[in-house]
């Protein structure tokens, strides 16, 4: 259901309200009709008035929970994720796993990305997150949470932030493309913002800059905001 229906009928509402009856209480009729089928029709009335007032407090209780029903959120753990180069996995120099939880703060539930050598925005590694969204849905957007463990924040960095959707395996097409540059060290989290229908196969992916190989991307929870 739309959102603006609910105005609407919290309107329709008001107005029977206002037309049905003086005020909502037990008002008695005026002391001058002692007319049995007037009085009837009054008390019919009043009683029609009780129940919009009740059907409104219903709809306004409804409204937040059928609000609710409609996110769809979708969080996803980071260790679904794996490396490529532009031409696949013969071009790739970068390797993620579980983070060491001995050397930096995160857990073992977090992914970390490091680098064979150094790694330029020309070299487009990326680290790739397989999505399991509602077929209908509305993607909004994406939240990560990532920390940087670098000594010079400037060279280590996630460059690219991007979502795509596929069906046949001979292409995808980018439905979300993100090019702010996410510094460390962190932790941080950083919120894309997208607008489209699922109606494929989706991807996270991520353009990875690493500076010295000596430093690491770490990346926790992602959180996927969709809508029915």
């Amino acid at each position: 259901m739309e959102q603006r229906t609910f105005p609407i009928l919290m309107g329709i509402l008001l107005v029977l309200v206002i037309l049905t009856a003086p005020a909502y209480a037990e008002i008695p009729p005026p002391e001058d009709s002692e007319d049995p089928q007037f009085l009837e029709v009054w008390d019919a009335l009043i009683a029609l008035q009780e129940q919009i007032a009740d059907a409104f407090c219903t709809i306004l209780a409804l409204e937040d929970e059928v609000a609710g029903l409609k996110l769809e959120n979708v969080w996803v753990s980071p260790l679904v994720a794996y490396p490529t180069g532009p031409n696949g996995p013969h071009t790739t120099y970068i390797t993620s796993g579980i983070c060491n939880a001995s050397d930096l703060p995160c857990t073992p539930g977090a992914l970390e990305i490091t680098g064979e050598t150094v790694v330029t925005e020309d070299d487009y590694q990326w680290v790739i997150f397989p999505l399991i969204l509602p077929d209908g849905g509305k993607v909004t957007g994406v939240m990560i949470h990532y920390y940087i463990n670098t000594t010079d924040p400037a060279t280590t960095y996630i460059a690219q932030t991007r979502l795509s959707q596929m069906t046949t395996p001979d292409g995808a097409t980018v439905m979300m493309d993100d090019d702010t540059d996410l510094y460390g060290p962190g932790p941080f989290e950083h919120t894309s913002f997208a607008s489209y229908q699922v109606g494929g196969a989706n991807i996270l992916e991520l353009k990875v800059v690493i500076g010295n190989p000596d430093d690491s991307i770490v990346i926790g929870g992602i959180e996927i905001f969709v809508e029915r």
